[in-house]
């Protein structure tokens, strides 16, 4: 049994057009979200490789690396979160 919202009566269930404004505003809130998350993953990485290696790395030493991992971590971002729950942070 599948219970539906009545288009007349449930018009509150029935959620809103996201315009260009709206839109605009979650880009950037999802692309600050997504470069911090970069920086701290960025920077644990950076602290186990050094820390294991025993030797100073940075992630800036692979250039490709870090922008095939950013890559990555992008496409994880924005498909888990729709996939989960139909809409990313």
């Amino acid at each position: 049994m599948t219970l539906l919202a009545a288009p007349n009566r449930d018009v509150r269930l029935q959620g809103h057009y996201a315009g260009l404004p709206t839109r605009l505003a979650a880009f950037i809130i999802d692309l600050v979200a997504l470069l911090v998350l970069f920086n701290i993953l960025g920077s644990v990485v950076e602290f186990l490789v050094s820390t294991l290696s025993g030797t100073s790395w940075k992630i800036s030493n692979l250039p490709a690396g870090g922008g095939l991992s950013l890559g990555v971590l992008a496409f994880l971002y924005c498909t888990y979160p729709v996939a989960a729950g139909g809409r990313t942070l």
